[in-house]
C-alpha cells in the first residue's frame, strides 16, 4: 500500500504548529528560594515587602517552610527579570518551571494551606 506523502505532510505540519502554539502560551513561573534565619524572619520579610514595593515587582505567591533555626521562603514571579533581581538582592536561588515551584501538595480539608498571598503577609 502506497501512502501519498503530499497529503500527510500538511497534517504533520499542522499538528506541529498546534504543539508550538501551546508551548508559547504556557506560562513559565520563575521561583526564588531564600533561606532566612528564624531570628531574622520578621525583619527580612518586612524588608522583602518594602523592596517589592520600591521596585514594583508583583510576585504571584510565596510559601515558607520552617525548621528549628531557619525558614526557607519560595517566591514565585511571572517575570524572569523580577526573579533574578530578587535572587540577587536576597541571596536566593532561581528556578524556572511551567508551574509554580511553591505548588502545594493536596491538603486535607482540615489543614490550613501553607501558602499565603504576598500582600497578606505584610
Amino acid at each position: 500500500m502506497l501512502v501519498n506523502l503530499g497529503s500527510i505532510y500538511p497534517f504533520c505540519l499542522q499538528r506541529r504548529r498546534v504543539y508550538i502554539r501551546k508551548l508559547l502560551r504556557a506560562k513559565i513561573m520563575h521561583s526564588v528560594r531564600v533561606c532566612i534565619r528564624a531570628a531574622e524572619f520578621s525583619a527580612i520579610m518586612t524588608e522583602i515587602g518594602e523592596w517589592l514595593d520600591a521596585n514594583q515587582h508583583k510576585p504571584t505567591r510565596y510559601k515558607y517552610d520552617r525548621t528549628d533555626d531557619a525558614v526557607l521562603v519560595t517566591v514565585d514571579f511571572p517575570a524572569a527579570v523580577a526573579a533574578d533581581a530578587f535572587a540577587v538582592r536576597f541571596d536566593g536561588v532561581c528556578y524556572s518551571s511551567p508551574q509554580p515551584a511553591s505548588a502545594d501538595p493536596p491538603q486535607s480539608p482540615t489543614q490550613a494551606p501553607p501558602s499565603i498571598n504576598v500582600r497578606d503577609a505584610r
